[in-house]
């Protein structure tokens, strides 16, 4: 049997040896075999140190009480029958201290500034600075770290008061804060001065107006007719006056139109005095609002129109029809008898008969073919006249 392995150490207070600990109070542990007969432990800042033979007994685990901050390294070896075993080095480091320096001010008084720059400057001599906790009116902490400008760039403020809360966080969670008060106040208004009352379907939309600050960019607000407000924006020249002219002409409805101003820093005014510019129609408008308005007056009349005129060339083709067979009648009558048509058409029917009893057998010659239609054609005007002279009998009873 040779001597005991080195050790494996762990820590519950201290698990991480690169990481620093506001706990002064180590603890570490670690696991024997049935062999081992003592153990020998050290602690101190040298990360190789030999803690000896003399054995401090045997157990599992061993806490320090109190130790000074700092960088600090935990020895241990094991002992059994043959001997020691190697020693196993766990390094740990402990800051109990808030950083010693801690310094926080706004870069700029301006109090249109509406997102200021805090200069930040904080020293802690054991784990050095981590990180910043900033906190704004009471709300959820912002954390920064340093990127080696010592500023840091706040969110944009509302106007008003603001309570600013900031720690310094060294790399054990111990923090030193200062808390700071930023009073934030909004760009002043800008002032529509001219602009039309009244503008016809079309026109474009023109509005001049001034601002105290020369050069600075004008927000244009558009709505119309209680629709979505959309935003154009110009600048204002070195006197800071500013115009807008709208791309496209105006349509129907009321617009209301108000402006705002923002700097190059983000800060805005709030809106400017809004206006209401209706819109007229027009010569052209009414005329046309007027035919819509009696559009549907106009198409009954176009309805009403159609079907009469329907009906009357229906009863014009009807009495062409009545008269034309009246004229037929009146120059055949003199000639042949009603009584005569029925005989002849007793004859052309059975000729008619022979005729297509003929064709079901075989094909019929040219001369059999055009009696058949001769035949069919003839039938056809005695029928007509035949239905003629009833009616003309009919009229005369009545």
């Amino acid at each position: 049997m040779g001597v005991p392995a080195a050790p494996k150490v762990s820590s519950a207070t201290h698990p991480d040896s690169l990481k620093w600990y506001s706990n002064n109070s180590p603890t570490f542990s670690w696991r024997i075999t049935s062999d081992v007969t003592g153990i020998n432990v050290l602690a101190d800042r040298n990360p190789l140190t030999n803690p000896g033979t003399i054995s401090d007994g045997l157990r599992t685990f061993w806490t320090f009480r109190d130790v000074d901050e700092g960088i600090w390294y935990f020895h241990i070896r094991l002992r059994n029958s043959a001997g020691w075993s190697g020693i196993t080095h766990f390094g740990f480091n402990i800051d109990t201290e808030e950083p010693e320096r801690f310094t926080a001010v706004f870069k700029s008084t301006e109090i249109t500034d509406i997102k200021p720059i805090i200069k930040l400057e904080a020293f802690d001599k054991t784990s050095g600075i981590d990180h910043y906790e900033i906190n704004i009116d009471g709300a959820d902490a912002i954390i920064w770290q340093d990127d080696g400008t010592g500023e840091y760039q706040m969110p944009i403020l509302d106007s008003g008061e603001h309570s600013i809360n900031i720690r310094a966080v060294d790399k054990a969670g111990n923090f030193k804060e200062v808390t700071l008060t930023r009073q934030v106040e909004g760009l002043e208004l800008p002032v529509l001065t001219k602009y039309p009352e009244t503008l016809s379907l079309g026109d474009k939309l023109k509005v001049d107006g001034t601002t105290k600050y020369p050069s600075i960019q004008v927000i244009i607000w558009v709505q119309r007719d209680g629709e979505t407000a959309t935003e154009e924006k110009v600048r204002a020249d070195k006197d800071g006056s500013f115009a807008y002219i709208s791309p496209e002409g105006v349509k129907s409805g009321p617009y209301s139109v108000w402006a705002e101003v923002e700097n190059d820093k983000g800060a805005k005014s709030g809106p400017s005095n809004k206006i209401t510019i209706t819109v007229s129609r027009g010569l052209i408008g009414l005329i046309g609002a007027t035919i819509l308005k009696y559009l549907w007056f106009i198409l009954i009349l176009l309805i009403l129109l159609g079907i009469n005129l329907y009906f009357l060339i229906y009863y014009i083709l009807f009495m062409r029809k009545r008269k034309e067979k009246k004229r037929w009648r009146e120059k055949v009558a003199p000639y042949i008898r009603v009584s005569q048509l029925k005989e002849l058409t007793l004859e052309l029917n059975m000729h008619l008969k022979a005729l297509e009893a003929m064709r079901q057998k075989r094909r019929l010659t040219l001369r059999e073919s055009r009696l058949l239609v001769h035949y069919l054609k003839f039938l056809k005007e005695i029928k007509k006249y035949i239905g003629t002279d009833k009616e003309d009998k009919k009229d005369k009873k009545e």
